[in-house]
């Protein structure tokens, strides 16, 4: 056993979380009702994961204060029967001997946003896409596309049927058929996968494969004004060859930017960008009008 007991917690949560996306992968179909709530409770325990990481580096040094932090999270949790909380009552017990979880103070009621499907106009189904988590200042399709992080292609003629839906977003694609020569996720997927973050997010992408056809997608967004989950277009090979790669701003990295985005080294996942013989198109960002 581990002597760090929330080490423990984040490794068994982080097998809850594979578990969740095998049986959200299993529906093979975005839009269904338990695909969508498999989903949003992964993009939930992907938050507390990420909580924990940092409780982890405090334990020594604030064993008392991480302690009062884990009841917390243990509280909240057990009000929403979720699947962490019997992690977090042995991490407890691990720790004090105990669980001690009290029920948490009930908060002020606050606004529920409407689905976009409710907004009442197509400029309201804009705003609620395009609506900043408080926390993150993340947009929702960027959140959506850090829980895809880690999906990838199947070796041999076998395809990941994650990567097929991210194909079957886009109008009139039938993975089946070969497209460029190639069949299943073999077929460039990475505008498949920024249209599939998008669309989930209540968005119109481009609905097309071409990573160029991101150029003129939305607003252009200055480079000193870019924003976590703005759109980056590049160019490949040459700027005139209609060849290019798109994906979600992650982040600076020196002279590079961070993308979030699919196929890259066959998988989602981030890495900088540029690469070489390739360039910086710009950046996209969809805006209420």
């Amino acid at each position: 056993m581990t002597s760090n007991p929330i080490h423990q917690a984040i490794v068994e949560l982080t097998s809850t979380i594979e578990d969740l996306r095998d049986r959200r992968d299993a529906i093979n179909n975005p839009q269904d009702p338990n695909a969508q709530a498999l989903h949003a409770e992964i993009l939930h325990l992907q938050t507390r994961r990420k909580q924990l990481a940092n409780l982890e580096g405090f334990l020594v040094s604030r064993r008392k204060a991480v302690i009062i932090a884990l009841q917390k999270l243990a509280a909240e949790e057990k009000a929403r029967s979720s699947l962490l909380f019997p992690i977090l009552a042995e991490t407890l017990v691990r720790l004090t001997g105990e669980v001690n979880v009290d029920a948490p103070e009930q908060p002020a009621p606050q606004p529920v946003p409407r689905p976009v499907a409710e907004a009442d106009t197509a400029d309201d189904a804009v705003a609620a896409a395009t609506a900043t988590d408080a926390a993150t200042g993340e947009p929702p399709w960027f959140q959506i596309a850090k829980a895809e992080l880690g999906v990838k292609e199947l070796p041999g003629a076998e395809n990941n049927p994650r990567i097929l839906a991210y194909l079957r977003s886009v109008p009139g694609v039938d993975p089946s058929r070969p497209i460029a020569g190639e069949t299943g996720d073999e077929i460039p997927w990475c505008s498949a996968f920024v249209n599939f973050c998008v669309k989930a997010a209540g968005l119109t992408g481009t609905n097309n494969l071409l990573a160029r056809s991101w150029e003129h997608w939305g607003s252009a967004v200055p480079q000193d004004k870019v924003r976590i989950g703005d759109v980056a277009v590049f160019w490949r090979v040459s700027q005139s060859s209609g060849k290019g790669h798109v994906g979600f701003f992650a982040g600076p990295d020196g002279s590079k930017i961070d993308l979030l985005g699919g196929n890259q080294s066959n998988s989602v996942s981030v890495a900088p960008y540029p690469k070489p013989k390739m360039g910086l198109i710009g950046f996209r960002r969809p805006e209420p009008q």
